[in-house]
Parts: structure tokens; sequence; C-alpha cells
């Protein structure tokens, strides 16, 4: 089973490879490429602030990235609508998914694009580079995201919350899928056509909507079986964020030959899986992050449809923050009773209930954006 410690390792071979990258520029909005080690790049978009200012906050804004199989033509709006709410130099992150792409590789481009804008947009290291004018030097970084943008956002808040050098501050996530590991049921075969050529994901057709609305067991068993190659790469906590804070409801699963080291090929996937032996077990809590780690757990507003699939994970997870805050209130903080540990964790963790599937639209991410905005200053 490939370790957290395995992944942690790989990133940082990353990290210390010193990228070179190309710019599309205008006045407020840029684009950026840059390398992912070897194995390929990808694009930021970054759209600055509409009065720069040293206070102003960064925000990395991760695409659904699962479903969407096509340019959306509310993604720029989305980028403006949460840079203008948040006065914000707002960056969003296209990290590939698809078949060519599976994990851990979205892991890898996520952690590579924050290093970046860590580097070069917020430490001012980059001083004679055309967007330095609108960094801003001291400014406090969020992350939002839903879906897999929103597992992948609530891995950068619960790992890059340093407190001792510049981190994440706040998470705004919505529906993000916490722990692949939930669906172990077998689902019926159906066709597949894989949208291999660009960055977006797999589509999904006989009769499934490739809209979010769509989203069901059935279709997360098949995107799971696309989209990773072992199940040792969903059993990982960067991957499954939730499982920093408990273990899967069941063991790693013994698989016949389906699985192999190569990527999945499509005439594969209808019978991935489906002579898995799952182990069920009970659950078990775990602490994150470790006490003397430097990290400590950012605010988070975490949003679910009451009607969404990942209902019960969502909530899974704002407990388990909610849980680690406390016991760290406690331990960190000699003298601190009960409530006002608690009190503390309301203050960190605020879940929000929605009606029906409960995604974001063009008001919500403008609301997004005021809430970050606020909690970075």
């Amino acid at each position: 089973m490939t370790s957290l410690f395995q992944i942690q390792s790989q990133c940082a071979n990353l990290r210390h490879q010193r990228p070179s990258f190309s710019i599309l520029a205008s006045p407020k909005f840029d684009q950026v490429n840059i390398p992912v080690g070897s194995s390929g790049s990808i694009k930021l978009d970054i759209h600055h602030p509409l009065r720069p200012a040293q206070s102003n906050p960064t925000i990395i804004y991760l695409p659904q990235g699962l479903l969407i199989t096509r340019e959306n033509p509310q993604e720029s709006r989305t980028l403006a609508s949460i840079a203008t709410a948040a006065n914000a130099t707002t960056v969003r992150l296209h990290y590939r998914l698809n078949l060519p792409h599976p994990y851990p590789i979205p892991i890898h481009d996520v952690l590579a694009g924050y290093d970046w804008v860590v580097k070069h947009l917020i430490t001012g290291s980059a001083a004679h580079n055309s967007w330095q004018a609108h960094s801003t030097k001291f400014a406090k970084l969020g992350v939002c995201g839903e879906l897999v943008g929103g597992s992948l956002a609530a891995m950068l808040a619960l790992t890059e919350c340093h407190t001792n050098k510049i981190g994440v501050r706040a998470a705004a996530l919505c529906n993000p899928i916490t722990d692949w590991t939930m669906f172990h049921s077998s689902a019926p075969a159906r066709e597949v056509a894989g949208d291999v050529s660009g960055e977006r994901s797999v589509e999904y057709q006989s009769g499934v909507s490739s809209q979010p609305h769509s989203l069901s067991d059935s279709l997360l068993l098949a995107a799971r079986r696309d989209l990773f190659v072992t199940p040792s790469h969903y059993f990982d906590p960067f991957a499954s964020p939730l499982l920093f804070f408990r273990t899967a409801s069941s063991d790693l699963p013994i698989l016949d030959s389906t699985f192999s080291n190569s990527s999945p090929q499509l005439s594969d996937v209808s019978s991935s899986e489906t002579s898995t032996e799952w182990i069920k077990k009970r659950r078990a809590y775990r602490k994150h992050p470790p006490l003397g780690s430097g990290l400590r757990l950012p605010k988070l507003r975490v949003e679910v449809g009451e009607e969404n699939v990942f209902k019960e994970q969502v909530i899974d997870l704002a407990e388990g923050v909610m849980r680690s805050v406390e016991l760290y209130e406690r331990k960190e903080k000699m003298g601190t009773d009960a409530s006002e540990s608690e009190i503390e964790a309301d203050k960190r963790v605020n879940l929000r209930m929605k009606k029906g599937e409960g995604f974001w639209g063009e008001e919500d991410f403008v609301d997004v954006g005021h809430w970050l905005g606020q909690i970075l200053r």
C-alpha cells in the first residue's frame, strides 16, 4: 500500500525541481503554464484584485474535475466572482484528472501549483515577473472547491496549514469527495466514452448525464475504477482526506488480477472490482495533525446538499475536524476546559446544509468570495 509518507516524499522530490514557466498576461489576468516534475505541465489562471494592496489575500480555486467534460462557460465568471467578492488574487489550478492521468497525479499537480503560488504570488521571490505588481507579499492564503476540487482543497487545507510559515488559513468546500473507500458494492456494467485528450475527466454516457446532479454510487464506482490504478491509491488520506481523522470502514480489498500496475483501460472498466473481496471493520478515530507538527487546522466552511450522496462523509469530515480542534485546544493550551475547546471548534468549522444536491451556483461563488475575504484579512 502506498503510504502517506511515500506520497509526501514523491511530492517533495517534485518540489525541489525549479520549474520554468510561460505566461499569457493582461492587466488583471494571467495564464501561467508550469511543469510538474517530468510528467507534463498544468495551467494556472490568475485573476488579480481590482484594488491591489499588501493586505489582499490569495485564493486557490480547484474546479470540480470529476464530472466536467468540456469547458464550462460559467468557469470564467466563477474566477472573477471570487476575486471580486474577496478583492483577492484568485488562482484557478487546472489539475489533470482523466484516464492517462489517474491518481496520484492530481495530488502532485495541486501541490506543485500550490508551491508555485506561494513562491511567486506571496513571497515575492520573482520580483521581475509581470504579475508581481499585483502580488501581495504578506497575504494570507485560502482554498476552495467542490467535488474532486473540494477533496483536493481539503487535502491542501489539512496538510499545508503551517503555523511557522505561509500556509492555508481558510478553506471553503462544497460536496467534497472525502472518502473514496466508502463505495464498495459492485456496480452494474456501463458504457463509457473516455475524454483522454484534454484536461477534463472521463465522460459518462449510456443515459447518464455529465452534470453534477446525476451523482450516484454506481457513477462514482465507475469513476473510481477509471481514476485509480490500484485501491491503495484511494485508501491514501491525500486522496480521501476523511481518513486523516478516522480509519476506513473496510480493509484494503483483496483483488483478482483485474488491477494491474498499468493505467486502467476502457475495456477493463466493466469488470474491475467485480471480484473484489471487501472486509468490513469498525471505524477508529485518528488524531490529526500530530502534536508538534507545526500544523494548525484552518477555518473551514463545509457545505453539502441534504440529498447529496456525499452527505454522510462530509458531515464526518466536519465532525472530525471539530474533534481534533477540541483535543488540540485542551492539550496545547493547558487549563482550557471542555466548554472553551468546544467553542473554539464551533468557531473553526462552519457546516452548512443546502437544499437538494447543494452544488454551488454563481451567487454561491460570490458568497464564498466574501467569506474567504473576511476570514483572510
